[in-house]
Order: C-alpha cells, then structure tokens, then sequence
C-alpha cells in the first residue's frame, strides 16, 4: 500500500487588511479555507486553479514559510508546525521548493557554483571537497556545463536559472519537492525540457512532487493526483486520469473547457464563466461559485457543500 507521507488537516490560512486610525484588522483574505488531503510518497500532486485561488499559499505554508491561521500538517506522523530550533532545521533538508520565478529566487551576489553550494554550507554537509564533488555532480545531473560555475544569474538564460534552481533544492537530498510553476516565465519548448527534468530527477532521487500550476496540459503531463481548487476551497480532487476523463464540479468542468483543441476537427463545448469573481474580502454565503454557477439551487446559497467521495471527490451539492 502506498505511503502517505503528508496530511493537510484543516488547513486554514487568513491575510489580515488593517486600517483605521489604530491600523486595526478590518477585514481578512482567506487565502486557504479548511483544506484537507494527503500526499503519498514518491508520486506527483498537482495542484490547479486560476490566479489567486491560494496555490501559492498552500506551498509556502506546506514549507513553513509562513504560519498558518489554524490547522495541522503532519510529516510522518508529527506535526510540523509544532517543531522548533535543530527540529525546525533538519525538517527544512526534506521538503525543497522551485520558486516561479528563475531570476528573483536566485542571489545576484552570488556565482552559480555558491547558489547551489550554499545550502550545503548552512547545513555543514560535508568538507569543502566533498561539497565540490557534489555540486559538480548536481550541475551535471540538470543539464547545465561545470565551466560556468563562476557565472552569476544574469549571465544565463530563463531556462537555465531555472535548472540552477532545481539543483540548488535537490543540493540536500530532500524527499519533497515543492514546484510553485516553475515553468510559467519559461517559453514552451523551454518549458517542456524543464518538466522532463524533474520527471527524471523525481525518479532519480525516489522524490515526491507538490507541482502547482494554471496551466492544464502541464498538469496532465506531470501529475499522478490533481486537486482543483477554487478561492481557498478544495472543490475536486482525485486521479489524474479521472479528472481529465470527467470533471464532476462546474467550475472544474468550466476550466477544463478552457484546455485547447488537440486537432481542428475536434468537438469541445466551451464554457463561459459570464459573472466575475467574488471579492476577497466578502465570499457569498453557502457555496463560493454559486454566483457563478448555472446549476445552483437554493441549497447552494444557504449552504457551503462538503467534499464527498473516495476516490474521486467533489463538493458540489448536485451529488448529494
């Protein structure tokens, strides 16, 4: 049986927005609301959603980067947000992150060769040969040329930013790796020899990947699991097969449609959202995408649906 290697409890993260005369909080942004899942070891989680819908914040809380409002995580079977000081520090060699952006992730200070040694360095992994031999190693593995050791950010392109990245959270040999659409800045052709990357490095180093995108095609191609969310909820999850094969909740059905035709002649129904989306600061009571929805009933606008399901799991009240 597989091994669940994180489980999401609750999760619940709210940005405040102060103002007033004593910059008070007014009013909050609930960024992730109760969200619950499990990721198992050494397969793909992806995560999908428009822009704005709490992705981000979900990576950056699973990596403790930031607190959380309430809720729980629990690494194998403890709780990480209960860990302080040497705890704190061995937990954070486990679970690596590949920000979006290639070129702000990176010190401009420093050359490609310290970027990636640097982890090393905090963690006193090894003596100063041993780090050597295995930042070569790693610069090797992600495709990139040791005689550019001494170059720094700017001196190389999107793509290879990129692959610095990667090898800088692969330097501690970490059973996570967080994805936060490490292929979005990066031009298409780029961005397929990037994916092929971690699918190979995934296998390599036995890694299980959080992989956080908005774009559908780069999901179907990396994920095993997909989960859909929508303003901080989870609104569908499940295999990735059977998310892409039939989407049960509106929205999803609505963001699918949106994928592009394969070939010319194909028949696709697209699906247009007409009403824009609710404010952050005030979601509509009961269900969030009601006002959006073209089947809500009267249920949906008195009550928020829970998510129902075994192996491929909604919240929508038409499958109650």
């Amino acid at each position: 049986m597989p091994e669940t290697l994180i489980e999401v409890k609750d999760l619940v993260k709210h940005f405040p927005i102060t103002g007033g005369v004593f910059n008070q909080p007014i009013a909050y942004v609930r960024a992730v609301d109760s969200v619950s899942f499990s990721i198992t070891a050494n397969r793909t989680l992806g995560i999908v959603g428009e822009s704005g819908c709490g992705k981000s914040t979900l990576a950056r809380l699973l990596n403790l980067l930031i607190k959380p409002t309430s809720g729980s995580i629990v690494y194998r079977g403890e709780d990480i947000f209960a860990y302080r000081g040497k705890q704190l520090k061995n937990f954070r060699q486990k679970i690596q992150m590949v920000f979006q952006d290639p070129y702000s992730s990176l010190n401009p200070r420093f050359s490609m060769f310290d970027i990636i040694a640097e982890p090393l360095r905090i963690h006193a992994i090894g003596d100063r040969a041993s780090q050597r031999s295995q930042v070569r190693s790693l610069i090797d593995k992600v495709g990139l040329s040791y005689d550019y050791r001494h170059r720094f950010p700017h001196e190389f392109s999107g793509g290879q930013r990129q692959r610095i990245g990667i090898a800088r959270a692969l330097a501690l040999k970490p059973e996570v790796l967080i994805c936060d659409e490490p292929v979005s800045a990066l031009d298409v052709s780029v961005q397929a020899q990037v994916l092929n990357l971690i699918m190979d490095l995934q296998e390599e180093f036995k890694l299980t990947v959080l992989f956080i995108s908005h774009d559908l095609s780069v999901i179907n191609k990396i994920s095993d699991q997909v989960i859909v969310l929508y303003f901080g909820k989870i609104i569908e999850m499940g295999e990735r097969a059977d998310i892409f094969s039939k989407q049960l909740h509106p929205y999803a059905q609505a963001l699918f449609s949106a994928i592009p035709k394969s070939t010319p002649h194909e028949q696709k129904e697209r699906l247009l959202l007409e009403v824009e989306p609710p404010s952050y600061r005030n979601f509509p009571s009961g269900c969030r995408f009601h006002p959006r929805c073209q089947k809500v009933m009267d249920l949906c606008r008195q009550q928020q649906p829970e998510l129902i399901g075994t192996k491929h799991q909604v919240a929508c009240h038409l499958y109650n």
